[in-house]
């Protein structure tokens, strides 16, 4: 292996049990940045976790574990602007990656790359509560104030970012990925589900939170249309809080098939979607849409929103049948005919160009692509 030329900080505390997408996000970066090393990329890499979940980091990059958590606030927020770049600098850091909107603000002795994952707060206001959003947006502008670099998952969500001002070296997109060994086509066990319980009708599967801004709501209504009733189709909706969603939802979807189910971590997920007939994915304001990109790489059938992002992960719905979000009786019936007829020319067609498109996601090239920028930002200070 050659010798170290630069040492990335990367602020990993979003990682933790129930993780949200942006958890998940890094833990994917980790694991990228892992078979960079693994392959001799000259970088020494240093992840700054929460104390605990260190276990499944990847041995090459070096672990430093705190109780700072980013959500405490505010001992959180002085962590992050006092103690980190104090950290960094006694690390001997040249870059600190901060992939979760905040990062410390001020002049550094180090280079800044900043993850502006995506704009609800500005789009999507419903989704944060106001003091948290008014928090949100005044944080994420001071952390992108004077970094070296910002990136974002997709190039809509960039030009989004671009548009609300945020300009300063927005130049590279980072997607996400997924875990090849799980997500991929064929077994999805036959007549049995993940849960080890009989499939005896058609499954349409929703993995996604429960914010309005997910919209699944249209998928109930969907269900009561003529059109997707007469599939007589499971609606499962995974969750880790599957009993609690249950019994709020429960006289939302009084009479529906419905099922909400809590997956067993990563695998679970890739269970159940390979088991799907179909997935639905019915955001309205997304950053990516990793429900998305998993169910094409394991070749199931995707019904999406028609929003920006959807249109470039899809080519413009090539991969996907893409509806409008709202309209839940073009959703019944996009999902009808994709579960009355899978293996029509039209299905087959996108099936085989979703895995085709998603084949060209990979967590070690994304690790690359942030190495590159990570080298740039240290040789421009």
């Amino acid at each position: 292996m050659p010798p170290f030329s630069r040492h990335l900080v990367l602020d990993a505390r979003t990682i933790r049990p129930g993780a949200s997408g942006v958890g998940h996000y890094v833990a994917g970066l980790l694991d990228g940045l892992g078979e960079c090393l693994a392959a001799g990329a000259p970088w020494r890499v240093t992840a700054i976790v929460l104390r605990g979940t260190s276990g499944e980091i990847p041995a090459p990059i070096e672990v430093l574990e705190t109780d700072a958590d980013y959500e405490r606030h505010p001992s959180g927020d002085w962590w992050l602007h006092g103690e980190l770049p104090r950290l960094v600098e006694r690390l001997g850091g040249d870059v600190l990656v901060s992939p979760a909107f905040l990062a410390p603000a001020g002049r550094r002795r180090f280079a800044r790359l900043v993850g502006v994952l995506d704009s609800l707060a500005w789009d999507d206001p419903a989704t944060v509560p106001l003091p948290f959003r008014t928090y949100l947006k005044t944080a994420t502008r001071l952390g992108a104030w004077g970094a070296d670099g910002l990136f974002t998952l997709s190039p809509p969500a960039a030009r989004r970012l671009r548009a609300l001002g945020f300009r300063n070296g927005l130049h590279s997109v980072l997607p996400p990925a997924f875990d090849p060994e799980r997500f991929r086509a064929g077994g999805g066990g036959g007549g049995v589900l993940p849960d080890g319980t009989p499939k005896q009708r058609p499954l349409i599967l929703y993995t996604a939170s429960f914010e309005p801004r997910k919209n699944h709501q249209v998928l109930f209504e969907a269900l009561r249309h003529p059109a997707l009733a007469a599939c007589g189709a499971d609606l499962v909706l995974l969750d880790r809080r599957a009993p609690e969603l249950a019994a709020a939802f429960e006289r939302r979807t009084r009479g529906l098939a419905v099922r909400f189910v809590a997956p067993e971590g990563l695998a679970g997920v890739a269970a159940w979607t390979r088991a799907a007939d179909a997935v639905a994915f019915p955001s309205r304001s997304e950053g990516f849409g990793m429900p998305a990109l998993e169910a094409m790489a394991c070749g199931v059938p995707l019904v999406a929103s028609d929003i920006d992002v959807m249109r470039w992960l899809t080519v413009r719905g090539r991969c996907a049948h893409l509806v409008a979000p709202h309209d839940a009786a073009a959703w019944a019936r996009a999902l009808a005919r994709a579960l009355e007829d899978p293996h029509s020319s039209e299905w087959n067609a996108r099936v085989a160009d979703g895995m085709r498109r998603a084949a060209r996601f990979s967590w070690r090239r994304t690790a690359g692509l942030l190495l590159a920028m990570a080298g740039k930002a240290a040789r421009s200070r």
